[in-house]
């Protein structure tokens, strides 16, 4: 057996909301306020991309950060955060994320 990962891009909506959070720790931010940001973009964007079908995973993992940037920016910018902490979790999250897809591009070494 050897196809290809395959995940619908709501499935795959925790984990770019994950990088978020990260993000959120990173920049010390309230963590109570982060949670709660975060479980909202969560369901937000689940219930956006709820109809989406099975695509490679890597385009799915796109697909939901697609949707999950701008669900958060307008929830940051809704409770009184400037565009400018926006732009700067979103940058922070890219890089998470760009770095996960790069350890998942990258066949594990034989022991």
């Amino acid at each position: 057996m050897g196809g290809e990962l395959v995940a619908r891009p709501e499935a795959l909506v925790p984990v770019a909301v994950a990088a978020y959070e990260q993000a959120w720790r990173q920049e010390r931010m309230p963590m109570r306020l982060g949670h709660v940001v975060c479980a909202i973009a969560e369901d937000e964007a689940r219930g956006l991309l709820a109809m989406t079908t099975e695509r490679p995973a890597v385009d799915a993992l796109r697909a939901a950060c697609d949707v999950v940037h701008p669900v958060m920016r307008r929830l940051l910018l809704s409770h009184g955060y400037l565009p400018e902490t926006a732009n700067r979790l979103r940058s922070l999250a890219s890089g998470i994320m760009r770095d996960a897809l790069d350890e998942t591009a990258t066949p594990p070494e034989s022991p």
